[in-house]
């Protein structure tokens, strides 16, 4: 279909999914509908960024060299089998990741597959990494200085949810250990 009615540039926004976000009192958190931010639209695809900061997560796991296509973050993001590291501690996120949490299954199937375009860091020269095809990913340095999609400084900030406030996935993750 398409979203002729929708406006880019953050002028407009829309609530798709849900995940936890709000305190419920009494050391939980509700599962709340996500705002997001509607950042373009291209008629029948949104570019879209979530209002708030939705968890806290690694970007990798291991210390080693790492670009986003074989990065922790990635892999749970997506939902991937396992993070392409090159360390010997893959992780499954197959069961348990962002966009399985977020997004029901229809939910998912509306959600583009996107080639995330990996340059390389244009001020400390780090590498990008080969491009990848990602439903879920950060933006990069290129879209956070589109002015088309932010139109100031202020425009770039997003608060934290009470669930990231509280450590988000991490501290699920520290418990698990424990």
């Amino acid at each position: 279909g398409t979203a002729a009615n929708i406006s880019g540039g953050q002028a407009g926004s829309v609530y798709f999914g849900t995940y936890k976000q709000s305190s419920d009192g009494s050391g939980g958190y509700h599962i709340d509908p996500i705002k997001w931010r509607v950042l373009g639209n291209a008629g029948s695809e949104l570019f879209l960024l979530s209002d708030q900061n939705l968890d806290v997560f690694e970007y990798h796991k291991e210390k080693e060299s790492v670009t986003w296509k074989t990065s922790t973050m990635r892999s749970w993001l997506n939902g991937l089998a396992a993070n392409q590291g090159s360390g010997d501690n893959a992780i499954d996120y197959a069961d348990n990741n962002f966009l399985g949490n977020a997004f029901s299954a229809k939910e998912q199937t509306a959600i583009a597959d996107t080639v995330v375009v990996n340059d390389d860091n244009p001020e400390h020269g780090t590498e990008g990494g080969n491009d990848t095809t990602d439903k879920i990913f950060l933006l990069s340095i290129a879209e956070l200085s589109n002015n088309a999609y932010f139109a100031d400084r202020n425009s770039r900030i997003a608060t934290n949810t009470a669930y990231v406030a509280g450590g988000g996935e991490t501290v699920g993750l520290l418990n698990i250990g424990a």
